[in-house]
């Protein structure tokens, strides 16, 4: 069973625990490095994570995918991701029915979901979407083509500068 944890400064922290533990008794737990997810946070836009997120110099990847089985899937692959790109990047993983605000910053709505953006606000503001939006949306394909794969592409091409940003609050992507 996979359980989240709000550290100081905001931080997410996936971890998991056995389905089956005995109640009342006391466990003595060692997570093994792989297991934890760390270098990720969980937007709300009524938390202090705004601003903090707005303060951190690293651009953000920012994951809208909705809770349950899109957000499992995401988290398969994330902490690996995450611990690699820590000194790059800070991760973000979003509930889009519940940030819909953030996505129309970016000029999407709930039925983009699942997809990704980099928000880069320090020292200037840029956004930059996941490439090939545009064509799944004009051929019906809403919501597909987040996955590992192509968030690290995004990520990629946005540190060989191949990454065009998009311009104003509602992006024309």
């Amino acid at each position: 069973q996979r359980y989240e944890v709000t550290s100081p400064g905001e931080d997410s922290i996936w971890y998991e625990l056995p389905k089956e533990r005995l109640p009342g008794n006391l466990y003595s737990i060692e997570w093994v490095d792989h297991t934890i997810i760390a270098n990720t946070a969980r937007l709300d836009l009524r938390s202090r994570i705004v601003n903090a997120l707005f303060h951190d110099r690293r651009p953000k990847v920012i994951l809208f995918v909705r809770p349950g089985k899109e957000e499992n899937k995401l988290l398969k692959y994330l902490g690996p991701l995450a611990k690699e790109e820590a000194s790059n990047f800070k991760f973000v993983v979003s509930d889009p029915f519940r940030t819909q605000d953030a996505l129309k910053t970016f000029g999407l709505t709930v039925q983009d979901t699942p997809t990704a953006v980099i928000h880069l606000t320090q020292p200037q503001e840029r956004r930059y979407l996941l490439p090939g939006l545009k064509k799944r949306k004009a051929a019906g394909e809403d919501g597909k083509g987040l996955s590992e794969k192509s968030v690290r592409r995004m990520i990629q091409k946005y540190k060989e500068r191949r990454l065009p940003p998009i311009g104003g609050q509602d992006a024309d992507y």
